[in-house]
């Protein structure tokens, strides 16, 4: 079986641990109701899993930094009903990367950490009426700068060697 290990632990042990925590605080009753509370916990859970996947530390904390200086705490044009499809909707978020932890476990082929990196990340339940309309296009950027980088390191590390390439 084929696993990654990062940070002296088994990546898919830390996004499954990482989703059951949020499954837990995403599920807590009335959690749609609590804005503030709401939006901290969504927060920290896009946080948590920039700071899981392994981007290089430079880009990590300029897209963190710019997330957390954008994030607005209150979205006061939402409704309570929108906010329930919100949560809805980062659920499924959680469950979309759970889904990859899980496939990373049973894998036997090969899959690279740039895979995971570029899924995660596609899957953080990130969207313009979380952040300032001002910061939007920057954390968008920022969004694809890195997403585009594990697409080239990706493809780098499918690119046969020129060893290879002479037999």
């Amino acid at each position: 079986m084929f696993t990654i290990t990062m940070y002296g632990c088994l990546l898919s042990d830390e996004l499954l641990g990482l989703s059951d925590y949020y499954g837990a605080v995403l599920s807590r009753r009335g959690l749609a109701k609590r804005e503030c509370e709401f939006r901290t916990s969504k927060l920290s859970l896009i946080l948590d899993f920039i700071r899981t996947i392994g981007i290089p530390e430079n880009i990590k904390t300029e897209l963190s930094s710019a997330i957390i200086h954008a994030w607005r705490l209150q979205v006061p044009e939402q409704t309570l009903v929108q906010r329930e499809e919100e949560l809805k909707k980062v659920v499924g978020s959680l469950n979309s990367i759970k889904s990859v932890a899980k496939w990373m476990e049973l894998c036997k082929g090969k899959i690279s950490a740039s895979q995971i990196n570029f899924k995660v990340l596609s899957d953080l339940p990130i969207s313009p009426c979380d952040l300032r309309s001002e910061d939007v296009p920057k954390v968008y950027d920022l969004l694809k700068e890195v997403r585009e980088c594990c697409i080239a390191i990706t493809d780098r590390s499918l690119m046969p060697t020129a060893e290879a390439s002479r037999s």
